[in-house]
């Protein structure tokens, strides 16, 4: 295979991603509940091994399971659970540590090594391996021993559920003899290869370049009693870089990766990872240095000097909603994984949420763009959203259920036992319907093809020149107003009494469309636009938890309809009802300080900044 090759697709107009109804076009069997927690392989092929890759076995919860086998003929390959602590560092931080003679009493630090880094992370066009919660890692490092090339597929990283810190996920890697891309896969380790074909099949032949790491790494081990090894603590200087090689950003980093060791010297580690935690330049990282890498180069507008991120105010508008979308499908590939897996309901959110930004800018800057090349992908965005959204709604639901119950005796918290199992019989409907979607070959051709248009400066905008205006600072400013005027619309109905909660509701929307519309312009505001978006999520928030009460109540109702009519459910509704009555009643606390004179006043001067 050549370096990075184009992708070896089809041509697809963005019509033929239109969804269809009912089945799938892959054919592809319903599965049931969402995996739990844990590394688990979840492939985004199809059932057809000619084409995608081997077929998956059923799980007995219905969910995609498959065993991989390790070539015999790669001896050197290793696979593992890796298990490190990460953390933000200063350059101060960084130089305290390099010289520092240990990390704690008793826990001694080796002299340092520096090495050279450059990782190159791989997919294929329809990002089969993030989908499946999959990095692939080519690895190019300098040190005393020459160059090294080392291929890794790992998972992305995941704080454990013991709240910790620590990501644990699944490593699989081998040593290279020359470039991944170079020779076919004749040198790639055995069982990387096992498994990158079972996550993407026949798709490996296209594989293409998402984002290069570059990193200054000085290494050094630190050891406990017998010399015995207890982890490799990292300090890292790391280099995001695009495709055309400019450096997006740049930050430091620690990491402290956990040696297997024996037991009786676990709480060394333990106390290693406290030392680190205690030092103030160093803060808690929520996901690995590739996820950073892959957001800041999204957020780097093509041709821009280097560590520019965000909408320029003499952007194009066509150009800065290019950026948002592609801002917004990094989210969404980031937390498919995790929304597929169903053990941490903030995936499904956020894979939701990046959805409701993408469709809500096609509001502003569709306008800029040919429609029918917009058209099909908002459709698509339209029924995976309404697809998550089944499975949101339910989330919501017993999670403030499961709050509810903490404060129940043992009795009165088992006479809910059948609502809960009502709830998560309709989640896992909801999964069975989710999971075929989103494993689709119209998903996949989304993928590929949405990314294409976000990634192609000029691609399916329309052609405007002045004095049309087109760019951002002269079309956003009215757009703002125009929507803070939107919001200012209820102020009749809210002064004249207390609104029902209907008003409410339709008012929450309102709220949304305005948010959506600053923040991705919070930055070019200044502090007065941070300030402003800030009153606003708290506005929206408490709108939100009212929803929520109302949506609760609802669902308690058809539950009572359907035949849980028990004391304990009439309870529960009126505790929701009072809630909602609670939330109605003090919503002008957020209300007036936002559409008061003095935010008002607030807007007025962030925008002069445009």
């Amino acid at each position: 295979m050549a370096d990075t090759p184009a992708p070896q697709t089809t041509e697809t107009s963005p019509e033929s991603l239109a969804p269809s109804t009912g089945a799938t076009d892959d054919g592809i069997d319903p599965v049931g509940d969402p995996a739990p927690s844990g590394p688990q392989v979840t492939s985004t092929a199809g059932t057809d091994p000619a084409e995608d890759g081997p077929s998956q076995e059923r799980a007995p919860d219905g969910r995609a399971e498959v065993a991989v086998q390790p070539s015999q003929t790669t001896a050197t390959t290793t696979g593992a659970m890796e298990q490190e602590l990460k953390l933000g560092a200063t350059s101060d931080a960084l130089t305290a540590l390099e010289s520092s003679a240990s990390l704690a009493a008793g826990i001694p630090l080796s002299a340092s090594t520096t090495h050279e880094v450059r990782d190159r992370y791989l997919d294929t066009p329809d990002r089969a391996f993030l989908r499946a919660g999959f990095v692939l890692r080519e690895r190019i490092a300098q040190g005393a021993l020459g160059t090294q090339h080392v291929l890794t597929l790992k998972g992305l990283a995941k704080g454990d559920d013991d709240g910790d810190g620590v990501h644990r996920r699944l490593e699989v890697e081998g040593p290279l003899a020359g470039a991944a891309t170079d020779s076919g896969y004749a040198g790639w380790p055995g069982a990387v290869l096992d498994l990158a074909t079972i996550i993407a099949g026949k798709r490996l032949q296209s594989l293409e370049t998402l984002v290069e790491l570059r990193q200054i790494r000085r290494e050094r081990t630190a050891h406990g009693p017998q010399d015995i090894r207890l982890g490799t603590l990292s300090l890292d200087e790391a280099r995001a870089v695009d495709l055309e090689g400019i450096a997006t950003g740049r930050w430091h980093e620690v990491e402290f990766e956990l040696a297997p060791c024996p037991p009786e010297h676990r709480p060394l580690q333990a106390r290693a990872m406290a030392a680190l935690r205690e030092m103030p330049e160093l803060v808690q990282s929520e996901g690995s240095k590739f996820e950073r890498a892959l957001r800041a180069v999204a957020d780097h507008p093509p041709g821009a000097p280097s560590e520019t991120h965000g909408i320029q105010s003499d952007m194009p508008m066509a150009e800065a909603g290019r950026l948002i979308w592609r801002n917004e499908l990094t989210e969404m590939l980031l937390h498919e994984a995790g929304a597929r897996r169903g053990d941490d309901i903030e995936f499904v959110h956020r894979y939701r949420v990046a959805i409701r930004r993408a469709r809500a800018a096609d509001k502003l800057f569709g306008p800029y763009f040919e429609h029918k090349q917009v058209k099909a992908y908002l459709k698509h965005m339209k029924r995976t959203a309404r697809l998550l959204g089944a499975i949101r709604d339910r989330d919501v639901a017993l999670d403030k259920l499961g709050t509810y119950r903490t404060g129940l005796t043992p009795a009165e918290s088992s006479a809910m036992h059948p609502l809960e199992e009502r709830w998560l019989k309709q989640r896992r409907e909801a999964y069975d319907v989710l999971l075929p979607w989103l494993d689709s070959k119209a998903h996949r051709r989304f993928i590929r093809d949405f990314g294409t248009l976000c990634a192609t400066p000029g691609a399916g905008a329309l052609h405007l020149e002045a004095p049309t205006p087109f760019q951002v600072r002269h079309v956003l400013p009215d757009a703002i107003w125009s929507r803070f005027s939107a919001v200012r619309a209820y102020e009749p109905l809210i002064d004249a009494g207390e609104p029902p909660v209907e008003t409410l509701h339709a008012l929450r929307i309102d709220c949304k469309r305005l948010r959506y519309t600053l923040e991705p312009v919070q930055d070019l505001l200044g502090r007065e636009g941070l300030r402003l978006v800030k009153h606003l999520k708290r506005l929206q928030d408490h709108l939100g938890d009212l929803n929520d009460a109302g949506v609760t109540m609802e669902d308690l109702y058809r539950s009572r309809a359907e035949g849980d009519d028990d004391a304990s459910i009439e309870h529960y509704i009126e505790v929701q009802r009072a809630e909602e009555e609670r939330l109605r009643l003090t919503f002008r606390e957020h209300w007036a300080p936002f559409v008061g004179e003095a935010n008002r006043a607030r807007l007025g001067r962030a925008l002069a900044r445009l």
